[in-house]
């Protein structure tokens, strides 16, 4: 029986690392598409309290809420609320509903 030597040559394939996006960079692409989600027409209810504060919250937003001394308070803290629920949610990859239908 005859015996043959075998050699192999074995190449090390590997890919390309991608390069990392500054950081800077990242936050302000990221804090484009919470802004797109921000110029939706979000359903936005505002209630007067019995105390005379007003609460405001979002229908397709759970959770997404807020009090307010004044309507204008309300509705300036109901638009940071949502933006920080946006933000939030796509930072963990979450679903972020749409507004309803017109």
């Amino acid at each position: 029986m005859k015996k043959y030597k075998v050699e192999l040559e074995i190449t090390k394939i590997t890919k390309a690392q991608p390069k990392p996006i500054p950081e800077d960079e990242l936050q302000a692409s990221f804090d484009a598409i919470v802004a797109d989600y921000m110029e939706l027409p979000y359903t936005i209810k505002l209630t007067p309290e019995a105390d005379g504060t007003y609460y405001a919250y979002v229908e397709e937003l759970p959770g997404c809420a807020t009090v307010g001394d004044t309507k204008e308070e309300a509705m300036e803290k109901i638009r940071e609320a949502m933006w920080g629920w946006i933000e939030s949610n796509l930072a963990r990859g979450l679903w972020i509903p749409l507004p309803k239908a017109g």
